[in-house]
């Protein structure tokens, strides 16, 4: 009988010590099937009204939310708050209506359910972001910016036109400081960028003007080669113009024709160069194209030179001064009547 006892009651532990093991294994695989999330990877953060946007990465496996940390230091142990998202889903959340000139850390985890608790992944990284001025994603921050730059573009337009009227304001000056022309010429001098209407010619020297005429228009004209100076007046400045009438003696030569050298009269011929200063004449070249037509013999002073007849032929005598040239032609032909020489001699 109790060896028939011992086995029943052995069966019943058997079954017994089954059950509890089955009811282990399930209560173990549930307790295991609670793990924890995995951590949070946050892409950025960006500034938004008076507060801020924070993007994460799409978790592999699935959660039941998220929960937000912001704080005042980097420790979060200072202004802590905390927000719950219970959204699986979100990728994105944010705050608001935070103190604008404060710095603030942020950090996010995921969280899942074990019945009415939460099981909780590792923290993200903290992130820092200090609120300030709005930015252009928002409405406010759009008018924000389009004033900002209204401002900016009107400050650069005013700035590009003030640099505009200080290049279009050319200096004022003389087109030409030193001019030469003959007696009988004419020469219009030139004030360069001011109005025309507005600029007086006057001769300097009064004892000139009976020799030397500017007209309104700046055009002149003289009667005797000399050196003049005149002047251009505008805005009660005065603008300096040398003039030079300058040309060759005898008046209107411009063709000298003479006699073969074997003639005892006209043999030697002056040719002046007029209208300088007498320090000018340093300045004075004479060139002679041809010797062998006629020789040239130099002034003591530079002011003209003698020519002689050489031989028979055209040839060109250049004078120079300040980079300015004029020139005069001498002809020597044959000319055997002598009667001809004579009324040449009278001429």
């Amino acid at each position: 009988m109790l060896g028939k006892l011992d086995k029943g009651v052995l069966s019943i532990l058997v079954i017994l010590s089954i059950l509890i093991g089955i009811f282990s294994s399930s209560v173990a695989s549930e307790a295991a099937s609670v793990k924890k999330p995995e951590k949070v990877v946050v892409t950025k953060i960006t500034k938004v009204d008076t507060g801020f946007n924070i993007f994460w990465k799409k978790l592999s496996k699935k959660c039941d939310g998220f929960e937000l940390q912001l704080a005042n230091n980097s420790s979060f142990t200072k202004g802590v708050w905390t927000c719950s998202i219970d959204n699986s889903d979100a990728t994105k959340t944010g705050a608001r209506k935070l103190k604008q000139g404060n710095t603030y850390y942020v950090r996010l985890r995921a969280y899942v359910l074990d019945g009415e608790s939460k099981v909780f992944g590792s923290w993200s990284k903290k992130k820092s972001i200090i609120i300030g001025e709005l930015v252009s994603s928002s409405s406010t921050a759009a008018k924000s910016s389009k004033k900002n730059s209204s401002k900016a573009t009107k400050k650069s337009t005013k700035v590009t036109k003030k640099a505009g009227k200080k290049a279009n304001k050319k200096k004022v000056k003389l087109k030409e400081s030193v001019v030469y022309f003959d007696v009988g010429q004419k020469k219009t001098l030139k004030l360069m960028n001011a109005p025309a209407s507005k600029v007086k010619w006057v001769v300097a020297n009064k004892d000139d003007r009976k020799w030397i005429k500017v007209s309104k228009k700046g055009v002149v004209s003289a009667k005797l080669r000399a050196p003049y100076k005149i002047y251009a007046q505008y805005k009660g400045k005065k603008y300096y113009c040398t003039v030079y009438v300058v040309g060759f003696d005898p008046v209107g030569y411009k063709k000298l024709t003479y006699y073969n050298k074997t003639t005892t009269k006209n043999k030697a011929k002056p040719i002046d160069f007029q209208g300088l200063n007498t320090k000018d004449y340093a300045n004075v070249k004479w060139k002679n194209s041809n010797p062998g037509v006629v020789s040239m013999k130099v002034n003591a002073n530079n002011s003209g030179i003698t020519v002689v007849p050489t031989g028979v032929g055209n040839a060109t005598i250049t004078v120079t001064f300040k980079k300015k040239s004029f020139k005069v032609t001498v002809s020597i032909a044959m000319q055997e009547d002598n009667s001809s020489e004579e009324k040449d001699d009278k001429n």
